[in-house]
């Protein structure tokens, strides 16, 4: 997929927890790759993001906290990753018992 720019980019659900975007030919200024952003403050799905420079260009990776989805998609030029919350387990405890 090309985004805006011209950077071909591809997304990679590295494991439950992790949605890597490979961002072909994209550099990010040098004090935004040093620390991730600790996002669990938050009390969303999302723990932490962080861009790593790569030979090709750059990574962004988003790690998700446990049991939240994940999923991607390409949407007019952009990746958007959707990150949803982890469901509740249904409760075993019926009414009235």
């Amino acid at each position: 997929m090309t985004v805006r720019g011209g950077s071909s980019a591809t997304i990679e659900l590295a494991s439950p927890t992790l949605a890597v975007v490979h961002v072909a030919g994209a550099k990010a200024p040098r004090r935004i790759d040093r620390l991730p952003i600790d996002a669990t403050a938050f009390r969303g799905p999302v723990a932490r993001v962080e861009v790593k420079p790569t030979a090709a260009g750059l990574d962004l990776r988003v790690h998700v906290t446990k049991g939240a989805t994940v999923s991607s998609r390409a949407a007019e030029g952009a990746v958007v990753i959707e990150v949803g919350r982890a469901e509740a387990p249904a409760s075993s405890d019926a009414p009235g018992e």
